[in-house]
């Protein structure tokens, strides 16, 4: 029987594909090495935990720390040392990345990336034509880098991009990275590797490059009394993160589509579905609350490092939008509801000049809201000194007990318990679940 010729060019693309794939799998089995290919993360796993034995959960989970060192304040920025380059002074960061167990709000505690085991991490701030060195130490369980998101005076490599301009940063490795500070403006670092996972994890803080005429450019009103950080992002507390292999789909004679690809296993997606919002890597009510005093002059730099849309609303007062990704705008405009995207800064301004109670939010429909919690997700008060009314006294000792009785995480880590009940034993429940 003589086959037709366009069918013999589709069986032969057919066995060619199964040989490739069938090769791949082979090779993704067997052997420990450095990862090579960025986009498609199939040998990172591996070089972690070589098969045929992953660690087990109790021993994964045993690299988290149970709680941050202290408090994450965006606000402050880290202290840098100064060194000579020669006759040049840099400016010398050091970042750890260090695992931990993070409290979103009462009762949602969650394992986490971070930076200097913080969430957000410290804010580098220094000022534009700066030299800045930052070492980076991977003391954490999984392959990391830093992107330096706006910062264009540097040369590729200290870009933070694996396989395209550098190697991944293994567990137990440092990284130094190189820049001269600039242009200026409000930007971010985050951790490129798997992105928007290791986002979504706590790897992101404030990188603020003042200009060499001061802080306040652009400011309708004068200096500001107030200059402040927030950063928002999304996670899934019911996500599953766990080492190899019960982040992969076993694939081949072993998997429950054999026939459909040879390759031993598959790793399996970053597909969260949100269900917690954060402000400074916090839900409302447990945002601390913004205090100004009557005509403080207040300055937000408003950093969108999620994956949705973040629209922020201020009650009382509205914004004069001066600043866009760090650059200053030749024509301010005013609004008191700003559409944010992902990556986007905007830098905002206004003038405490009406006493009271407001709420600052965001609009978009369950970003304010969480799992057994209303009003929570991306919100803050806005509180003139020493003003309260009675409703909000009373909401705040609701808060209180709320945080008394919740139920927590055990001392083995052994449940992530939203606060609408329920929860996530890891020492089971997480097992053989993918990202």
């Amino acid at each position: 029987m003589t086959l037709p010729g366009k069918l013999k060019l589709v069986i032969v693309f057919i066995v060619l594909s199964f040989s490739v794939m069938f090769i791949d799998g082979i090779f993704f089995d067997n052997y420990n090495t450095r990862p090579s290919m960025a986009m498609m993360h199939m040998q990172v796993r591996p070089t972690l935990y070589p098969e045929p034995s992953a660690p087990s959960l109790k021993e994964y989970f045993a690299k988290w720390k149970y709680f941050p060192d202290k408090p994450s304040n965006p606000d402050i920025p880290m202290a840098p040392e100064t060194v000579m380059d020669g006759r040049v002074p840099v400016k010398v960061f050091h970042i750890n990345m260090q695992n931990v167990l993070h409290e979103i709000r009462p009762g949602v505690r969650v394992p986490m990336f971070s930076f200097n085991s913080q969430i957000p991490a410290p804010t580098i701030r220094v000022r534009e034509g700066d030299r800045v060195r930052v070492y980076f130490y991977n003391n954490g369980t999984e392959p990391h880098t830093i992107h330096w998101h706006g910062i264009n005076e540097m040369t590729s490599e200290n870009d933070g991009v694996p396989d395209i301009n550098q190697e991944w940063v293994l567990p137990g490795e440092t990284y130094v990275y190189n820049f001269t500070a600039g242009p200026s403006g409000s930007k971010m670092f985050h951790c490129h590797v798997e992105a928007p996972h290791h986002i979504s994890m706590g790897m992101f803080g404030a990188l603020i490059v003042d200009p060499q005429d001061g802080p306040n450019d652009g400011s309708p009103f004068g200096a500001a009394d107030q200059d402040k950080v927030y950063i928002f992002t999304e996670f899934d507390s019911r996500h599953a993160h766990t080492p190899l292999p019960a982040e992969m789909m076993a694939m081949g004679p072993d998997g429950p589509y054999p026939w459909l690809l040879p390759s031993p296993k598959m790793l399996m997606p970053f597909d969260p579905d949100f269900n917690e919002f954060l402000l400074n890597g916090k839900s409302a009510p447990w945002v601390p609350p913004l205090v100004v005093e009557d005509g403080d002059v207040v300055r937000l730099r408003l950093i969108n490092l999620g994956m949705e849309m973040h629209s922020l609303h201020i009650h009382g007062h509205s914004f004069i939008v001066t600043h866009r990704d760090g650059f200053k705008l030749t024509s301010p405009y005013e609004v008191d509801t700003l559409l944010i995207g992902p990556g986007e800064r905007y830098d905002v301004w206004f003038k405490a000049e009406n006493p009271g109670l407001w709420v600052i939010h965001d609009h978009a429909g369950r970003n304010m809201v969480a799992d057994g919690f209303d009003p929570a997700g991306i919100m803050t008060v806005l509180q003139y000194k020493d003003y309260s009314t009675e409703a909000y006294e009373k909401f705040l000792e609701r808060v209180r007990v709320y945080e008394r009785d919740i139920r927590h995480v055990d001392e083995s880590h052994g449940m992530l318990t939203p606060s609408g009940g329920g929860g996530m034993d890891m020492s089971a429940g997480m097992d053989g679940m993918g990202h």
